[in-house]
């Protein structure tokens, strides 16, 4: 049981927790309870920041959505 709660508390542990199970740790993963954003998604136009870039909604030229961006 000690084992276990020390490696809980390890930061090297805890960057391999997955809690949404989208192949990416807690670490890595800007929200980690929702398996459609991570780093590995592409960014769509519905308010998240889906790819983890710390942009919210841009398309690929990098500008935000739009209405008509048909992104």
């Amino acid at each position: 049981m000690l084992l276990i709660l020390l490696l809980a508390c390890d930061p090297k542990f805890q960057a391999w927790i997955d809690s949404d199970g989208d192949g990416y740790g807690s670490t890595e993963d800007c929200d980690d309870g929702q398996a459609s954003v991570n780093p590995g998604m592409e960014e769509r136009c519905d308010g998240y920041d889906n790819d983890c870039d710390e942009v919210i909604d841009e398309v690929d030229s990098g500008a935000p959505c739009t209405e008509d961006s048909g992104a």
